[in-house]
């Protein structure tokens, strides 16, 4: 029953992943195509590149923590590596078109070490609108006090804004009781206070600004004498954010990285610079999915 609409629906949501990830991919495309004789001639320090690589380490490690963190606040600790398992299996999940795959893979992980359907929903919900906040505030304040705020436009404040709100305490529990409803789970909120909400969110910034200094130092990977450190810092998290909200796009392939080249003003070395962040991510997850994979029955 109701096959023809959701097959219906599910041909729109197709028709807009192709739309989007092929425009994201043919402006990469025309970017590189007119900027190759520079592309080409750029230099490559590894010790740059290593250190881009250590800091982009400690943000996904430190993604795992706030999320520990978060669960120990709410009455269910678990073990740093169990968590970390559940995050980097589950990872992948958001490749898949629609985003939800990896949030709901980190549910029903939770469900399997221990945790209740109630706690681990909040739990990923509050670091998902956490992380937010803190990427827009991250990415927002460092335009503005680095002297990019050109990158930033004027509807660029309520974005922030209206994330703010939703983590109100008595916001927060009203649409997380009404999600909880939808998915046709009890309605029982774990206690959340404003404290919670802060430190979650002071957290996911500390873990923003690792992702956004990699970015700062693989930029100067190719470029060591360039001074635009905080433009990619700044630029970073706004082009993340960017690929997330292209919900059709398998893990914002081609939309985060023109995001980033457009944000940084295009040129040889923003085009280097958000291939290369993407390739070091995708290893890392790989990797991490693979060790995860491995290590779980050898526990």
């Amino acid at each position: 029953m109701g096959l023809g609409t959701h097959q219906k629906g599910g041909g729109k949501f197709r028709l807009i992943r192709w739309l989007v990830g092929t425009a994201a991919v043919l402006y990469l495309a025309w970017r590189l195509s007119s900027d190759w004789p520079a592309f080409a001639a750029l230099p490559l320090d590894l010790g740059w590149l290593g250190l881009s690589a250590l800091f982009f380490a400690l943000a996904l490690g430190g993604q795992v923590s706030a999320w520990q963190w978060n669960l120990r606040r709410m009455g269910a600790p678990l073990p740093y590596l169990a968590l970390f398992r559940v995050y980097f299996i589950t990872n992948l999940g958001r490749y898949i078109p629609g985003k939800v795959w990896s949030l709901a893979g980190m549910v029903a992980g939770g469900q399997r070490l221990g945790v209740g359907a109630e706690t681990m929903s909040t739990a990923v919900m509050l670091g998902l609108v956490s992380s937010l906040v803190s990427g827009l505030g991250i990415g927002g304040l460092t335009a503005l006090a680095s002297g990019h705020a050109g990158i930033l436009s004027g509807w660029f404040a309520l974005v922030p804004l209206a994330s703010l709100l939703l983590l109100w305490p008595p916001l927060f529990r009203a649409w997380m009781s009404l999600a909880l409803r939808l998915l046709k789970k009890p309605d029982a909120i774990p206690p959340l206070t404003g404290g919670l909400l802060v430190r979650s969110t002071l957290h996911y910034a500390l873990v923003w600004c690792a992702y956004a200094a990699a970015v700062g130092v693989l930029a100067r990977a190719f470029d060591a004498g360039n001074t635009t450190f905080w433009l990619y810092f700044a630029a970073f998290p706004l082009a993340y954010l960017a690929g997330y909200a292209a919900l059709f796009v398998p893990g914002g392939w081609g939309v985060r990285e023109g995001a980033l080249v457009l944000l940084a003003g295009g040129g040889a070395v923003a085009i280097a610079v958000s291939l290369a962040a993407r390739l070091l991510l995708t290893f890392y997850e790989l990797g991490l999915f693979a060790y995860s994979i491995w290590s779980w029955p050898h526990d």
